[in-house]
């Protein structure tokens, strides 16, 4: 039988805060990853509108994930272009990592992101 490690537990618990601080904040029942990458990419563009296409949906979440995933040398920081949007360059680790793998890493960088931008 597998038990989980301690670090999973934490990660866990610290996972659930937050949901529950952006549910609360967003007054949102349900706060799914894509929500939560959609935020962090808004934050990170600077680009808040009533209503986003489907590409700027895209591009955001690209930006969010880039953007948390370069603390994990995935990506490194390239330019910003003419309209702002930041720009990353993928690495080799990136295409190395499980689906498993990418969401362990985005859940954990998602926990620091809120952790250090929200006080």
């Amino acid at each position: 039988m597998i038990t989980p490690s301690l670090i999973d537990i934490e990660m866990e618990l610290q996972w659930q805060k937050v949901i529950q601080f952006l549910q609360n904040n967003f007054d949102k029942n349900e706060i799914d990853l894509e929500a939560m990458l959609m935020l962090i990419g808004i934050q990170e563009v600077g680009l808040i509108r009533s209503k986003y296409s489907k590409e700027q949906k895209q591009d955001l979440m690209h930006v969010a994930v880039c953007t948390l995933l370069q603390h994990e040398d995935c990506f490194v920081y390239s330019h910003q272009d003419e309209d702002g949007w930041p720009h990353y360059k993928a690495l080799e680790r990136t295409t190395l990592l499980t689906g498993d793998e990418q969401d362990y890493l985005l859940r954990k960088q998602i926990i620091l992101y809120f952790q250090n931008h929200i006080k």
